[in-house]
């Protein structure tokens, strides 16, 4: 989707891959670090699962499969470092401050 082709067009502005993009503009300003990509396949034992239910029976929504996201989505955090994120995104640490 869009969101993909955004992460493509960052990767191509700035010379640098999406996730070390992400990386040194966003999580290392903001000290967030909890926060990662990973496989799908390989998450830590303590990520919240989301489960639908199919058929009568709730299953995963984690695939199963060697899938490492992009621009869609795919990263994983924890509260603490969503309001580090916040923090950080208000006292313009990742952004310029517009006043």
């Amino acid at each position: 989707g869009g969101f993909v082709v955004l992460a493509l067009l960052a990767e191509r502005a700035c010379g640098i891959g999406y996730h070390d993009l992400v990386r040194q503009r966003v999580l290392l300003p903001a000290g967030m670090t909890s926060t990662e990509f990973l496989r799908s396949d390989e998450l830590p034992a303590d990520a919240a699962v989301g489960y639908l239910p199919l058929d009568g029976v709730d299953r995963s929504n984690v695939f199963h499969l060697p899938v490492l996201a992009s621009g869609d989505g795919g990263i994983h955090t924890t509260a603490e470092d969503v309001s580090a994120f916040w923090r950080a995104f208000f006292a313009g640490d990742i952004v310029d401050r517009v006043d």
